[in-house]
């Protein structure tokens, strides 16, 4: 694909000829793909399409338009293809992960260090991006592989993926706050404010309906919302008492902070998504050391909860360090 994002929104409001089918393909708001295109119509100083309220059709010069986009970026791809067939004979001793911002990547050391025991010159690059720049770099082929929860997946994308792990969702809050006692409950905590980060690449009302969708889904009704601008930034809104936070115990950005995590009874799902075309020959290898080790990772921040009544409390620390 040409690397012009104007261009790729272009070409597939050209297919689609619907603004929410774009979007949904590109993994984009519809007012990001619609400034894309009407930014390329400024650059061309030419209108590519005529909108109504109930359809999206190209003008005859948008049709050309399309014509040669989608023969220059039909031949930029077979250029492509050659290049990267190169590279791969040269360095198919090399895989790309990418890893979801603020995940524990505890497992993920420890299978690199089983492959070396097998391949010690296979190179495992590990880049750690936000959701929708993973899925961006993923699908563009700049990654093999990518471990990301589910909220942030389609569910009708067609993904090659496999589950590794479900991972228990916890409330968090200040351990100053007065209502956070060895009594207390996820419960407790349903009115406080909720913190919600934003992603990065994710515009502001893409953020507004997620968090909202959030609120239902965990079934909250907070007095107000307070935006922060990055994950570690929520978590230093509910550190110093602002609100509460909802997210993931394995999360490394958690850990050694003032604050007290309460169980809300509901999981996330964490996938392994893979690129089907790879050639590479120790990918399946370390995949599946990748897989066991993720085994035993659920098995270990499984025992912690054995011993967890209703109202008890975890200790962020140690659950990573297990």
């Amino acid at each position: 694909m040409l690397l012009d994002n104007k261009i790729k929104c272009f070409l597939t409001l050209a297919e689609t000829l619907n603004y929410t089918k774009a979007a949904k393909q590109l993994f984009m708001s519809q007012q990001a793909v619609s400034r894309c295109v009407s930014a390329l119509e400024n650059e061309l100083q030419t209108l590519l399409f005529v909108r109504t309220t109930r359809s999206v059709e190209l003008t005859p010069i948008g049709r050309m338009y399309y014509n040669l986009f989608y023969d220059l970026n039909k031949e930029f791809n077979e250029r492509l293809k050659i290049i990267k067939r190169e590279a791969d004979n040269s360095n198919f001793k090399k895989i790309f992960l990418g890893v979801q911002s603020y995940l524990d990547v505890t497992s993920i050391i420890k299978a690199i260090s089983e492959i070396h025991k097998i391949e010690p010159e296979l190179n495992i690059e590990v880049v750690r991006y936000s959701p929708p720049l993973l899925m961006e770099h993923f699908l563009n082929n700049r990654l093999d592989i990518i471990l990301i929860l589910d909220r942030f997946l389609q569910k009708d994308s067609g993904l090659n993926k496999e589950e590794l792990l479900s991972i228990p969702l916890v409330l968090m809050v200040s351990a100053n706050n007065p209502l956070a006692t060895e009594d207390a409950t996820f419960e407790t905590f349903l009115n406080m404010p909720f913190i919600s980060d934003l992603l990065e690449g994710e515009d502001n009302l893409t953020h507004r309906l997620r968090a909202q969708h959030d609120i239902k889904l965990w079934g909250l009704s907070p007095e107000n919302i307070i935006w922060a601008s990055d994950r570690d930034s929520a978590y230093t809104y509910a550190e110093l008492g602002y609100g509460i936070v909802i997210g993931i115990e394995m999360s490394c950005i958690a850990r050694n902070r003032n604050l007290k995590m309460y169980k809300t009874g509901k999981y996330e799902s964490l996938w392994l998504i893979r690129r089907e075309n790879c050639d590479n020959p120790m990918m399946e290898q370390f995949i599946k050391i990748l897989k066991k080790e993720y085994r035993l990772y659920q098995k270990n921040l499984s025992k912690p909860h054995k011993k967890l009544t209703k109202t008890s409390t975890i200790d962020l620390g140690k659950l990573a360090q297990g």
